[in-house]
Order: C-alpha cells, then sequence, then structure tokens
C-alpha cells in the first residue's frame, strides 16, 4: 500500500480553529446574554450556511434575531470571525513540502460560500491544493462520506486505501476511517508527522 492522496481539513489544521475566541468576543460584545444560548443558537443558524442553504449573512442575521439583538450588528460579528481565524504558517510550509514531494493534496472543510472565498484569499488555496470541497458545494457536511467519495473521484485511479486525511475533529476521522481511508486524529504538526510517517509518508 503506497498512499497518493493527502486530503486535510483547513479549520483547526491550516488555521486555527477560532470558535472559542469568537465566543469570547461575543459575550464581551453582548454580556446580557447567556454565552451556551449564543453558542446554540449560533452553531444552528451556521450549518445551514455550511450546508449551503442560506448565505452567512443570512445566517449571522437570523442569529442575531432569535437572540433578540440588534440586526445591524451583522457586519461586525462576520469581521470577528475572519478576525479569530488565524493561519498556522508551520502547517502551511508543511503542505507544501508535501507537494514538492510529488504527494496529491485536497481539502475537505465544513464551512459557507463566503468563508471559502476568504480562504483562499488568506491562505491560497489553489495554490495549495490539486482539488477540495467544502460542505456548501456538496450540500452536506463532513458527517456524511459522500464529500469524501467525491474528493477521493475526482483523482482519477485512487483507491480509498492510498488515501490519508488530517482532521481536528475524531467525528470526521471517523466517517474517512468507515470508507477504509486511513484518518488521523490531528492534534499537531509533530503528531501528524509521526502519524503520516508510520504510514510510509515521507515527510
Amino acid at each position: 500500500m503506497v498512499i497518493k492522496l493527502i486530503i486535510s481539513d483547513l479549520a483547526g489544521v491550516l488555521t486555527e480553529n477560532g470558535d472559542i475566541l469568537l465566543f469570547e468576543q461575543l459575550q464581551e460584545l453582548f454580556p446580557n446574554k447567556p454565552l451556551k444560548k449564543m453558542e446554540e443558537v449560533f452553531s444552528k443558524h451556521m450549518l445551514l450556511a455550511e450546508r449551503g442553504e442560506v448565505s452567512e449573512w443570512d445566517f449571522l442575521h437570523a442569529f442575531l434575531e432569535e437572540m433578540s439583538l440588534d440586526s445591524q450588528d451583522v457586519d461586525k460579528i462576520q469581521q470577528l470571525r475572519r478576525d479569530a481565524t488565524k493561519t498556522n504558517p508551520e502547517m502551511i510550509s508543511f503542505i507544501k513540502k508535501l507537494r514538492m514531494a510529488g504527494y496529491k493534496l485536497g481539502y475537505a472543510t465544513n464551512c459557507s460560500e463566503e468563508e471559502i472565498i476568504h480562504n483562499e484569499k488568506v491562505l491560497g488555496l489553489s495554490g495549495l491544493f490539486d482539488f477540495g470541497l467544502a460542505s456548501c458545494d456538496t450540500k452536506c457536511r463532513k458527517t456524511d462520506p459522500e464529500i469524501f467519495r467525491k474528493i477521493v473521484g475526482h483523482f482519477e485511479g485512487v483507491k480509498f486505501e492510498e488515501v490519508v486525511y488530517m482532521d481536528d475533529n475524531v467525528k470526521y476521522v471517523g466517517v474517512a476511517k468507515e470508507l477504509g481511508i486511513h484518518a488521523i486524529h490531528f492534534k499537531s504538526l509533530e503528531q501528524a508527522k509521526i502519524e503520516l510517517q508510520k504510514l510510509g509518508v515521507d515527510v
């Protein structure tokens, strides 16, 4: 078995997961609103945007409306989301190294159309990866194995057992494993390198 394709998550791997910082900032912005309630309502509406059913603006507007907050804060929250997402330079350099080593590279991510456009600007996705899909493209999140089938299917002749997937969320790691993909629960670059080496990847 030789690994030919490496697929990576974006948030939590190539970028820091900004959710914790975002909700801290939301609590500062709206101190009279319970944090747990904000997290629940925010997540509920965000799922719709990640499946491409509504725009990011619509989801943020719906969040503010359900929380009885000023709808004029949509732009402010959208900017908070952008600012809370920080790139991981070491991981980006590592992805470039894998590409130079000859591996095919893909990404799979749960995000809205607006987020993927932002990630392209910040990360230069088209320059890092050969192909990738976001949940807003496929209308399904990574809990559905279809997104992985489509990505692997894009690379002609590549079999599931010749693929590695990295994600910081163990739930999505499990979905990939069900297809026969070698999946790594990403915790750090050094840990990922060790796991990749075990699979014969030249790191």
